[in-house]
């Protein structure tokens, strides 16, 4: 999900730009979670890079290129992601008007939504509001 909006945002041209978007449990690359959900592949992590692997979905690398608000949304609970990756993704980013992270102590990788119920959607609306209100200071 997370991984592939990020490359394709990437690509936009400006025309096309983006206002804003909202990143939810990502990690930093395949071979960086690899390692975490298969611990057996650590003494051969640095294989798991191009040009052995076609696709190593290097988030770390296009989040600092982006140049529009990013909402990061982390399950501190998340059994997939590490949160850490979350944090590192975030500490990579241009730090924009309207860019934040929001952690949810009780959250998984699959059930923020539910868990954080109406702060989960408070926070997506908030987060909307301010690229409507950033659109309109732009104009």
């Amino acid at each position: 999900g997370s991984s592939l909006a990020l490359h394709l945002q990437n690509n936009y041209e400006k025309q096309q730009r983006p206002r804003g978007l909202v990143l939810e449990n990502t990690f930093t690359s395949v071979p960086d979670v690899a390692v975490v959900l298969l611990p057996i592949l650590s003494p051969i992590s640095f294989m798991l890079q191009r040009p052995l692997m076609r696709n190593v979905w290097s988030n770390k690398e296009v989040i600092p290129k982006l140049d529009y608000p990013i909402l990061f949304v982390s399950g501190l609970k998340d059994e997939i992601v590490p949160p850490e990756q979350m944090k590192t993704l975030y500490s990579t980013c241009r730090k924009l008007p309207g860019t934040k992270i929001h952690t949810f102590p009780h959250a998984g990788h699959n059930d923020v939504p539910v868990v954080g119920a109406f702060e989960y959607y408070d926070i997506l609306s908030s987060f909307l509001k301010s690229l409507l209100e950033l659109e309109k200071k732009a104009q």
